[in-house]
């Protein structure tokens, strides 16, 4: 539906397994097989937004509260993910 879609396991970190999908490429298949193990786990797919060159935030809450400083992480050049682990770079905001 989507065209353009990000799929991940939902317990990954680092921006590992995470891979971009768009419509009719022939890899879908596999690259579900092998987030899933062949069904047994849950994934997430999310439509893919280009704003993402911009960077990530998240919003980080500490007893309910949100704390009012968050960290963007930035791709670096080509790449679509902003984990630090993967390249990205991290600027305050």
């Amino acid at each position: 539906q989507h065209g353009d879609v990000i799929y991940k396991p939902l317990d990954g970190m680092g921006g590992s397994s995470i891979f971009r999908v768009k419509q009719d490429d022939p890899n879908l298949g596999v690259i579900l097989e092998t987030l899933t193990s062949y069904g047994t786990n849950t994934i997430m797919a999310q439509r893919y937004l280009p704003e993402i060159v911009d960077g990530d935030k998240r919003i980080l809450l500490i007893d309910g509260q949100v704390v009012d400083y968050c960290l963007a992480r930035i791709p670096a050049q080509g790449e679509t993910r902003g984990n630090l682990a993967a390249g990205g770079t991290g600027r305050g905001t």
